[in-house]
């Protein structure tokens, strides 16, 4: 359970599944994000793991730092044990950076991650970290798009957008709604928000376990 400041809780990643990954299987699922959550706090890891990771971690990431220390974490483990249970409820204290709302960094803080991410991996992960990268900024935009003053974060909605165009020759990494919905923004952002609109009602399960 996360106990947010103002009274809403959310139930997320308890599955009740038990099973044992490969460094293959929790590197992709840590990436996917949808049963491995990023958070440190929900992993135990041995030692010898952590050796020089402080040359690996940038000191200035507010957001998803933890992703970023997970997948190096992940990435010096042969094998990983997955337990889809949350024994504990997590308090988000009134001035913790999950409820601060928009800003640059919560923004683009997510998205160096995930660019250091795809400099820094193995051949055989580039593809999984793009896709990262891709679904990112998608998100963002989304949520940008669709934000009750979305004409204060224009600056920001731009910037993602153009990032995107950046990536366009690598929107066959997608899935085929976020294909459709990466071109849109990339081709014709007008239309966004009603499409994302159907997307959300038509094809996101909510996720709560």
């Amino acid at each position: 359970q996360i106990h947010f400041p103002d009274g809403r809780i959310e139930y997320v990643h308890q599955s009740g599944k038990l099973r044992t990954q490969n460094h293959a299987t929790g590197l992709r699922e840590l990436l996917d994000n949808r049963e491995v959550s990023l958070s440190l706090c929900t992993k135990l890891y041995r030692r010898a793991l952590f050796e020089g990771l402080s040359s690996w971690m940038p000191r200035d990431i507010r957001y998803n730092e933890d992703l970023l220390m997970n997948y190096y974490l992940f990435d010096r483990a042969k094998s990983a044990v997955f337990e889809g249970i949350c024994p504990y409820h997590y308090l988000l204290r009134g001035d913790s950076a999950s409820c601060k709302g928009i800003s640059e960094a919560y923004i683009f803080d997510p998205i160096r991650v995930r660019r250091l991410l795809l400099e820094r991996c193995a051949p055989d992960m580039k593809d999984m970290c793009r896709q990262a990268l891709l679904r990112n900024l998608l998100f963002n935009y989304a949520q940008l798009d669709v934000h009750p003053r979305r004409g204060e974060y224009a600056e920001f909605r731009h910037r993602v957008r153009q990032m995107l165009l950046a990536e366009k020759s690598t929107f066959s990494l997608l899935s085929p709604r976020n294909r459709i919905l990466a071109n849109m923004i990339c081709y014709a952002p007008w239309s966004f928000r009603l499409a994302y609109g159907a997307y959300v009602a038509l094809f996101q399960r909510e996720q709560q376990h």
